[in-house]
C-alpha cells in the first residue's frame, strides 16, 4: 500500500496519484487511472517506474498493445529491482505478443515470454510474478495454436 502524503497546505491527507490510479485501476475504470497518472509530477523514481508499469497494464486492458511497447521498449533498463524488471519485461513481451501488425509478433512476443521466465525463476522474483508470466506465457501459446488452427481452416 502506498503511504498517504499530507497536504502541505492544509490538515488533509489525501492518497497519492498512485493509490487514486491503482484503485482506479482495479476498478476498471481505466480513463480515471490514465488521467491520475496523466496528474504525476513525482520526481521519484520509484513512482515513477510503478507509474510506468500501471500505464502499461492498462494500455494492455485496453487493447493499446502498440503504446505499450512505445512506452515499455525504452523504459526497460531503468527498472532496478528484479520484481519490477521482469514485470516490466512481461508486459512488454504480451504487448509485443499481441500487436496486430505482423503475425511473427506472436512468437517474438513468446520468446520475451520464455526469456523473461527463465530470467524470473533464476533471480528469485516473487512468485506472484512468476505466476503471472506463466499465465501470460500460456495465454501467447494459445494465441499461437489458435491463429494456426485458423491458418488451417482458410
Amino acid at each position: 500500500m502506498q503511504p498517504i502524503r499530507h497536504d502541505v497546505g492544509g490538515d488533509v491527507f489525501h492518497p497519492s496519484f498512485l493509490a487514486t490510479a491503482r484503485d482506479a485501476f482495479l476498478r476498471g475504470d481505466f480513463a480515471a487511472c490514465l488521467r491520475a497518472l496523466d496528474d504525476v509530477a513525482s520526481s521519484e523514481p520509484v513512482e515513477q517506474r510503478e507509474a510506468t508499469l500501471l500505464r502499461a497494464r492498462t494500455f494492455l486492458r485496453t487493447g493499446r498493445f502498440l503504446e505499450a511497447v512505445a512506452l515499455l521498449a525504452p523504459a526497460l533498463a531503468s527498472f532496478v529491482t528484479v520484481d519490477e524488471a521482469c514485470t516490466a519485461r512481461m508486459l512488454h513481451g504480451t504487448a509485443v505478443a499481441r500487436t496486430p501488425d505482423d503475425p511473427a509478433n506472436v512468437e517474438r512476443g513468446r520468446e520475451l515470454l520464455e526469456d523473461v521466465a527463465k530470467a524470473a525463476q533464476s533471480l528469485g522474483a516473487h512468485r506472484a510474478i512468476r505466476a503471472e508470466i506463466a499465465y501470460m506465457l500460456a495465454f501467447v501459446h494459445w494465441m499461437k495454436r489458435d491463429d494456426a488452427a485458423l491458418c488451417d481452416r482458410r
